[in-house]
């Protein structure tokens, strides 16, 4: 699609860490995986160790620094700032901080204020310990906040967290891991993989589907739901069969956003994916899945209605509820 045809505003779809979700109460009892990113010009706050081992990816940490130590302080204090908040886990990682958290009861003030206030604090003491860093911030503005449904697994959530420096020492050590093809099993089904298989362990999943019914209204509203996630990085789950899901792909690309795209054919021995492909999945943003016994099905141009339906149903499945 060509921007001048684009049916929605750029202006309105431009996603950045201020962005929040729409209609959600800040100040309601609610889960948080909040990130924060280190601004340019801030130093690092850790780095991986020299000795790595992959084979035990629990025990791989980040060795932090001056600045991370004292961003781990601070996170920790989380509750004394805000009693009604309770910390549930966080990392540290050179560029960017995770942490988990539940606001137990309503809050005086949204979220944000929270966030900006313990963004605050760790700044201005860091520029006391390091006076050569006053004019510069430690974190970019705003964050980046995912909110935990009731029906999402914490576990999944505390897990991706934890293993952030693991995935981290493979795209360092082995950047060949998401390029390589491999077999493995979703279900009961062998399916064959091609890319970035961490974007399966990513408990942020949507699957995008357009059905024929749905209006221009509905086409917007799960194009901003992809966006926010792409932003959030979250991953869009789909067979991008329809015109409409490639629009949303598009943008999604155009987003950094991560994708896992259910492929009606797998790879023959030795084929690659077309260039645009290969080169995403390089950068880590995308995996491509086939089901084996795709190889049985005649080739043709386009697939048929059953396997559509059928390539829909395993993006639906493996992004879970939505």
């Amino acid at each position: 699609m060509k921007e001048a045809d684009s049916p929605w505003s750029k202006e309105d779809f431009t996603h950045h860490q201020h962005r929040r979700k729409k209609n959600h109460d800040y100040r309601s009892e609610c889960k948080y995986h909040i990130t924060l990113t280190k601004a340019p010009h801030a130093p690092l706050f850790g780095n991986l160790p020299k000795r790595i081992n992959l084979e035990d990816p629990e025990s791989i940490n980040i060795e932090k620094n001056a600045l991370g130590i004292l961003i781990a302080r601070y996170i920790r204090d989380i509750p004394r700032i805000e009693p009604r908040v309770a910390l549930y886990q966080y990392i540290v990682m050179p560029d960017h901080v995770h942490f988990l958290i539940n606001e137990k009861q309503r809050l005086d003030r949204p979220l944000g204020k929270l966030i900006g206030l313990l963004k605050s604090y760790i700044t201005l003491e860091w520029h006391r310990i390091a006076p050569q860093s006053k004019d510069s911030e430690v974190f970019t503005p705003g964050f980046n906040d995912k909110i935990i449904f009731s029906h999402r697994s914490l576990d999944d959530v505390y897990r991706y967290i934890r293993l952030n420096p693991y995935r981290l020492a493979v795209r360092k050590e082995r950047p060949d891991f998401f390029r390589k093809r491999r077999n493995i099993l979703i279900g009961k089904r062998e399916i064959q993989a091609y890319g970035n298989l961490f974007l399966l362990r990513n408990p942020f999943k949507y699957a995008l589907v357009i059905h024929r019914a749905d209006d221009d209204a509905t086409f917007l509203e799960k194009l901003e739901k992809c966006l926010f996630l792409a932003a959030e990085g979250g991953v869009i789950v789909s067979a991008f069969i329809s015109k409409r899901e490639k629009e949303i792909r598009k943008e999604v690309e155009k987003a950094g956003g991560r994708i896992i795209l259910v492929h009606d054919r797998p790879l023959e021995e030795k084929e690659k994916p077309a260039r645009h492909d290969f080169d995403l999945c390089c950068e880590g943003r995308l995996l491509m899945i086939s089901p084996t016994e795709y190889l049985s099905l005649p080739k043709t141009e386009h697939p048929g209605r059953s396997q559509c339906l059928d390539m829909n149903g395993l993006a639906l499945g493996i992004a879970g509820r939505n």
